[in-house]
């Protein structure tokens, strides 16, 4: 096998990355933040009212910058940073079982995630370029939702079971989980011809928020 023939090779996998990605993205133990922060950390409606708040006002603090940012490191770089980040978020969970771990935690994933809004869907719409399959983008992106959706379903139904064992377990799996798709982020193949600005591909605004919150 050639050079260039490993390299198309790698660019084709990226796109079963990229559904990975979409799975591994969430949190596992998103269904027992709530519990935990009442029952564990016992916070008021004040504090989770701040938490929130503050979770909001950091992603879109830092979603203008990190679309530069990306550009300027290179899409790939981005995503493993914003992944790393992401991935210790739970831990804060279990180290500070208090007001400030479910703050800490909350804010954390949320800068993280700011790192992927856009510079996914710029890197695969980058690949499918490079491999001179532009026209599959929306049905790329269709099928990664579908199936981003149904993995997540399976792993946050599954996940929150492990709370009975023990209450921290769940946000250590999520940790190994988000570890995982750093993993998976790293063995992505950066297009080498075409580059996409993230700002050619997302306008920031409030329903962007909104949507990433979710």
């Amino acid at each position: 096998m050639t050079r260039k023939q490993k390299y198309e090779k790698g660019l084709k996998k990226n796109i079963g990355r990229y559904y990975i990605f979409r799975i591994l993205s969430k949190r596992a133990y998103l269904p027992l933040i709530a519990i935990y922060a009442v029952e564990v950390a016992n916070l008021s409606l004040y504090e989770i009212g701040i938490t929130i708040a503050a979770a909001a006002t950091a992603q879109l603090i830092i979603e203008v910058p990190s679309g530069y940012i990306s550009d300027k490191i290179g899409h790939k770089n981005a995503l493993v940073m914003g992944t790393i980040i992401t991935a210790f978020a739970p831990i804060a969970y279990v180290v500070w079982p208090s007001f400030l771990g479910v703050l800490l935690g909350v804010v954390i994933f949320f800068v993280g995630v700011a790192f992927h809004s856009g510079t996914m869907e710029a890197f695969v719409h980058e690949t499918l370029l490079e491999l001179n399959r532009e026209e599959f983008i929306a049905k790329v992106m269709g099928r990664s939702q579908s199936v981003g959706l149904l993995g997540n379903a399976v792993i946050i139904s599954l996940v929150p079971l492990s709370y009975v064992v023990d209450i921290r377990l769940p946000f250590i799996i999520g940790a190994l989980l988000l570890f995982i798709n750093v993993l998976v982020m790293l063995t992505l193949v950066s297009p080498i011809k075409t580059r996409k600005k993230v700002s050619e591909l997302e306008v920031v605004s409030f329903t962007n928020l909104v949507g990433a919150l979710h």
